[in-house]
């Protein structure tokens, strides 16, 4: 198991939370809700790896 801290900075650009690693240039994660609230996560740097989670609880 890994426990390098990650640093990211973040930005909200196109109606996405762009998430991108300090000092490691050309990698992104882009994170957005669409029309059914799913949260779709996107890695466009490697090829635009989409990734759909489905809320299965209410939150508390």
């Amino acid at each position: 198991m890994f426990n390098t801290p990650i640093h990211v900075v973040f930005n909200y650009e196109d109606n996405s939370f762009v998430l991108r690693p300090v000092c490691i240039l050309g990698i992104e994660v882009r994170r957005h809700f669409d029309s059914d609230g799913h949260m779709i996560w996107t890695r466009p740097d490697i090829g635009g790896i989409r990734r759909v989670l489905e809320r299965i609880s209410e939150p508390k």
